[in-house]
């Protein structure tokens, strides 16, 4: 299984990793109707963040005190719920997430997002420690995806119905090499 694992130095002394096979920004997502505009409107509302996450503490890192109210749920999906029925402001994960959730029928048309990433996370395949030989191929893979043009197409698939596209100057990315 493959999922969204965004690499830090930290999960890099404990496990191997192939990729990236995406860079992603922390994003913002709002009512379609919301005066949200910018992070500093985010100032003195109420943001939904996953439980467990960093998003609370980016925020506060960035805002300082603004009486900014931070709601936890279980996970974005719960988040962008919130949001498209008001009761929370705004709501924050990886751009391509909440791309997903905007495009769905659930919610198309009832949120937006802000279109202004907060950060650039590489996102990486986990791998077992010493998985140097699967990293590889893992690598392999990723580039050849990449060279037919089916990772354009796996990405347009999961996004359409939405104005997102991830950062073009970090994507496709440039791969890391395997140790």
């Amino acid at each position: 299984v493959i999922g969204m694992y965004s690499f830090t130095e930290e999960r890099a002394e404990v496990v191997d990793m192939a990729g990236p096979y995406l860079v992603v920004g922390q994003e913002i997502l709002v009512r379609t109707d919301s005066p949200i505009q910018t992070l500093q409107d985010v100032a003195g509302q109420r943001v939904c963040v996953v439980i467990g996450s960093t998003q609370a503490d980016f925020f506060e890192r960035e805002l300082g005190d603004s009486d900014t109210t931070f709601i936890e749920e279980v996970s974005s999906a719960e988040c962008v719920r919130l949001v498209a029925e008001g009761g929370a402001d705004a709501a924050t994960s990886d751009d391509i997430i909440l791309a997903g959730f905007a495009s769905s029928e659930d919610f198309r048309g009832r949120v937006r997002i802000l279109g202004q990433p907060l950060s650039e996370e590489f996102i990486m395949v986990g791998l077992p420690p010493g998985s140097t030989e699967l990293c590889h191929q893992i690598s392999d893979a990723i580039t050849e995806m990449i060279e037919d043009g089916s990772w354009l197409q796996f990405l347009e698939h999961h996004t359409q119905h939405t104005d997102f596209l991830p950062n073009p100057a970090l994507n496709p990315p440039a791969l890391k090499p395997c140790r």
